[in-house]
């Protein structure tokens, strides 16, 4: 087939992730439920999560040096939130063009600016090779259609004109979180509710939302309702055959598949169980090994 090589079937990639929705809901926490997840709090919202974090940054510059750092630190990179990274990218803009606001640049130059920045964090985002989420406010947008007449409301992403259809067309899953509203009779009144926090991930006339995957239109917010897309393949030893299973080293820290993987392959160019490994250790004929405790 000449140069170009034809790949078949499904490919297991990382998992692009925005989560958007109303103030408090619980975004951060269902981000905190993603697979080892490190968070670049931007906001401040992680204060009640055990969860691992940078330092909150304080510029642009900042923010593009952790999304580096990132890499081999972690299975999922969380920024939280994207609209509070928006800011410190048009701070970064005003600054070095002098100006105090963006549409103080003529020809809406300051938004084109904007939008060339959020390229270099998507594509340094893709570049870590890591599941990504992040993390975004929900805005009411008055949408008009051009073949129609009238308009209507819709949630969306709280970001500018121009970088909004960017992280919307780089998501793989775009997922709304709000409350379910119903209306119930009370005092001869109807009255509306919205007490069960519910995420959507299929756009309609209401919400946007993005899914490539095969999920429910809604589920309850919890993380068990899309923790299938992120279930890894069994992998298994190249010496015994055995799979390989998560595990504990002497100091009670969880060693992950992925990351013993990591570890294997680097040390010994394939993958073994904790099993081969110590044996060979014991036999002291591979050099070098590492135990379960990661030596």
């Amino acid at each position: 087939m000449g140069k170009f090589e034809i790949v078949r079937g499904k490919q297991t990639n990382a998992v692009k992730t925005v989560v958007y929705g109303v103030e408090g809901i619980g975004k951060s926490t269902l981000a905190s439920c993603f697979p080892n997840p490190l968070f670049i709090d931007i906001e401040g919202s992680t204060g009640q999560l055990d969860v691992a974090r940078f330092p909150a940054p304080q510029s642009w510059a900042e923010v593009l040096e952790m999304t580096s750092a990132a890499r081999g630190a972690c299975d999922t990179l969380v920024l939280d939130s994207i609209d509070w990274a928006e800011r410190l990218a048009a701070a970064s803009i005003c600054a070095r063009q002098r100006v105090k606001a963006l549409d103080e640049l003529s020809y809406g130059r300051g938004f084109s600016l904007l939008a060339t920045e959020f390229e270099r964090l998507l594509a340094a985002l893709d570049g870590t090779g890591l599941h990504v989420v992040l993390v975004g406010h929900a805005r009411v947008k008055k949408i008009e259609l051009p073949d129609d007449a009238g308009a209507y409301d819709r949630w969306t992403l709280a970001l500018s004109r121009t970088t909004e259809p960017l992280v919307k067309q780089w998501a793989d899953l775009m997922l709304f979180c709000n409350y379910r509203t119903s209306l119930c009779e009370r005092d001869g009144k109807r009255r509306a509710t919205g007490q069960e926090r519910v995420m959507f991930s299929t756009h309609t006339a209401t919400h946007d939302a993005k899914c490539r995957f095969n999920l429910p239109d809604e589920m309850s917010l919890q993380f068990e309702g899309i923790a299938p897309i992120f279930a890894a393949p069994p992998v298994f030893c190249a010496d015994c055959g055995a799979e390989l299973l998560p595990y504990r080293d002497s100091a009670g820290r969880e060693v992950s598949v992925e990351r013993h993987v990591a570890r294997s392959r680097a040390k010994f160019g394939k993958v073994c169980c904790l099993d081969c490994i110590n044996a060979a250790r014991a036999g002291d004929t591979v050099a070098g090994t590492e135990d379960a405790d990661g030596r």
